[in-house]
């Protein structure tokens, strides 16, 4: 998965269930944050695990562009921002694909 998947897959996961204050509201991991949808659209979890270890590069490339995105929002923050809607969260994502290296955003 490139790192404009990532994000594109991860906007879609965040318009399906979206939540502030944690990488997931409950277990099944239905609910999640901007860094949590990321996560789980590299590795199909929020969690933490050697499956993200194989998507180091990638990952770091969306969150950079993300962050790049948002600048100078610490992304964490911005996505807990009271008032923030997940419609704006998802268009983020889907917006931070211009930040993307050239040859990382081709699939």
């Amino acid at each position: 998965m490139t790192a404009e998947e990532a994000l594109a897959e991860a906007a879609r996961l965040v318009e399906q269930g979206w939540n502030q204050g944690a990488y997931a509201r409950d277990l099944s991991e239905t609910q999640v944050c901007l860094v949590g949808a990321i996560r789980k659209a590299l590795t199909g979890t929020v969690r933490i695990t050697s499956a993200l270890s194989n998507c180091d590069m990638t990952y770091t490339t969306a969150l950079k562009a993300i962050a790049d995105e948002l600048h100078p929002a610490l992304t964490i923050e911005w996505n807990d921002t009271l008032g923030r809607t997940k419609e704006e969260v998802a268009t983020a994502l889907r917006n931070a694909k211009r930040f993307l290296p050239q040859e990382t955003s081709q699939a």
